[in-house]
């Protein structure tokens, strides 16, 4: 959604390529869904596979509040299933768990779910990086 696009008389001839500039590994599934902000307050339960690490697998109940979130293992039952690949992927704002449930990558469990997931992780301004590693 760059704006140089919308600027170009002929977009197409820009040629562009997609490549990887920001890439996010979560190695502590709890730790990375307490330590950021979410767009408003509100509670999910997230069943996450994690075939590199199995210990991070599991159901994870997120709290979101004001004052910040709180990340617990449960039993409940799951709101989404998805990889830690594409929870990480949606964990910075730029994608979205609509975009990843249309092509299979996540699961929705209870109606409604993917719906609350995207407003709890919105971000007004996508993710970016300067620099390429």
């Amino acid at each position: 959604d760059h704006p140089l696009l919308q600027l170009l008389a002929d977009p197409r001839a820009l040629g562009l390529r997609i490549a990887d500039g920001l890439w996010l590994r979560l190695v502590d599934v709890a730790a990375a869904l307490e330590g950021r902000t979410y767009a408003r307050a509100g509670r999910i339960v997230l069943e996450v596979g994690d075939a590199f690490r199995p210990d991070q697998a599991g159901r994870y109940l997120l709290e979101a509040r004001a004052t910040g979130a709180r990340v617990t293992r449960t039993r409940a039952r799951a709101d989404l299933a998805l990889d830690t690949s594409d929870l990480a992927a949606a964990h910075l704002g730029g994608t979205r768990f609509h975009s990843l449930a249309r092509v299979g990558r996540v699961g929705e469990r209870v109606p409604g779910a993917i719906e609350r997931a995207d407003s709890l992780f919105h971000s007004a301004i996508p993710p970016w990086s300067p620099g390429l590693f």
